[in-house]
């Protein structure tokens, strides 16, 4: 398999992994991102570190809007 296939197959494993019908799209696109990110890389700290600015934006973004919901 191409590296280009794997990292199309493998971001929608990651977006379906997610079990977020919503979500599908955005996190398919991180995906590919993460994936382009490590085969440019050849380092798993580079899309893990991008993984986890991800995760906090998103959590920021869950607090600032459900403390204005009060």
């Amino acid at each position: 398999m191409s590296v280009n296939w794997a990292i199309v197959i493998s971001s929608l494993v990651f977006a379906v992994a997610h079990l977020s019908l919503s979500e599908v799209l955005p996190l398919a696109v991180l995906g590919g991102v993460l994936g382009v990110v490590y085969t440019r890389s050849r380092n798993l700290l580079a899309p893990m570190l991008l993984h986890s600015a991800w995760n906090t934006i998103t959590m920021l973004g869950l607090f600032l809007l459900g403390s204005s919901a009060n």
